[in-house]
């Protein structure tokens, strides 16, 4: 039964819900019951004017005469999400709001995905699988490498008569590596994590404060400039807070090391609104450089796990980033040029709670 149908059901069913529902249309509670979905209808003052039985099972009761915001709160877990929103008995539910004509209320369609769902992570957990699997043999070279200059230095530290200066060189050389080994398994966690990264409200404008403050020293450091364009107009994402900051500080520290050098540059961290990604507002948040740019072949397998220019890159960066914003059902590109700098840019849903009219706590910058 499609959508149309469902609101002209709906329409009857309100016209007739101030009064008892034996005078109600037969087709129009046929129609309602037979959905292979719930259906509430909402009045125009929020509250629910007419439901079919699986809404009820659904959401549970009363519901007849309740206010759409208190039935949230009762028989969801969570919600505000562009995503399935969970209920308390641990289902989730696709809802699709459509108005109904003359701005006579809205019609709700409740559609149970928790199966869909449990197929599809197991699916994204195959895919990262066969992904680890055909990335094993990379791995074991990347790990071999700084760890066979590991044992190196160390067998230079056993030795009796090794002055200090070059003790220390070595100590620095062994923790340069042990550094780099830590990125890598670093990188590699969050990438096999994938879609397993937890949720929360996010404000744009704070994230970007975030990470600005926690990449200052390094910025300073090069002598390069980074400022921020923030047009988000107070949106919010939905998403890890903690992942999305390892991002753009990993960008940043990219930037820097792509400007000269790292030895000056100027760098531009910018939000702003994208377009419509299947009927969902964007945010994109770009990190813009002017260093030496990427040429096409470059470009072309910048996502792709451990491809580096870079002798001491561990050739994840990118390709977390790719996966970060996978797991926050979003995308990630860059546009670069040679001479020309490099953008690299990522595009995600935000968050409808808004529009949902739920208040939803949100997370801003620390740095105030």
């Amino acid at each position: 039964m499609s959508r149309s149908s469902a609101q002209r059901a709906g329409t009857q069913a309100l016209s007739f819900s101030g009064r008892s529902s034996a005078h109600a249309t037969p087709e129009a509670w046929d129609v309602l019951e037979a959905l292979p979905a719930g259906v509430v209808i909402l009045d125009t003052g929020g509250r629910v004017a007419a439901h079919n039985a699986l809404a009820r099972e659904y959401l549970g009761v009363p519901l007849r005469g309740e206010r759409w915001r208190e039935v949230i709160v009762r028989a969801f877990r969570d919600f505000g999400d562009g995503e399935a929103a969970p209920l308390r008995d641990g289902r989730h539910l696709n809802i699709a709001t459509n108005p109904l004509p003359d701005g006579g209320g809205q019609v709700l369609l409740l559609r149970d995905v928790t199966e869909a769902r449990a197929i599809q992570a197991l699916f994204d957990r195959h895919r990262r699988l066969a992904s680890m699997g055909e990335m094993a043999a990379s791995l074991a070279h990347q790990i071999r490498t700084p760890l066979a200059s590991c044992l190196l230095y160390l067998s230079h530290l056993e030795r009796d008569r090794l002055d200090d200066s070059l003790r220390r060189r070595c100590i620095g050389k062994m923790r340069a590596c042990l550094d780099h080994l830590e990125r890598l398994v670093g990188d590699m966690l969050v990438f096999a994590r994938g879609e397993q990264l937890g949720k929360e409200e996010i404000v744009v404008s704070g994230l970007l404060k975030d990470a600005v403050r926690l990449t200052r020293p390094l910025v300073e450091s090069s002598g390069c400039t980074l400022r921020i364009l923030d047009r988000s107009g107070g949106r919010c994402i939905r998403g890890n807070r903690d992942a999305l900051l390892g991002v753009l500080q990993n960008l940043i520290a990219n930037a820097i090391q792509a400007c000269a050098g790292g030895h000056g540059g100027c760098l531009e961290l910018e939000a702003l609104p994208g377009g419509e990604a299947a009927g969902d507002e964007t945010m994109r948040i770009l990190l813009r450089d002017d260093g030496p740019g990427m040429s096409p072949e470059v470009q072309a397998r910048v996502f792709e796990p451990f491809f580096t220019t870079k002798a001491d890159g561990t050739g994840l960066g990118l390709a977390v980033v790719a996966a970060v914003a996978r797991a926050h059902q979003g995308v990630a590109w860059v546009d670069s040029r040679p001479g020309e700098g490099a953008t690299v840019a990522l595009e995600l849903p935000v968050s409808t709670s808004t529009a949902a009219g739920v208040g939803t706590r949100t997370k801003e910058s620390t740095d105030e």
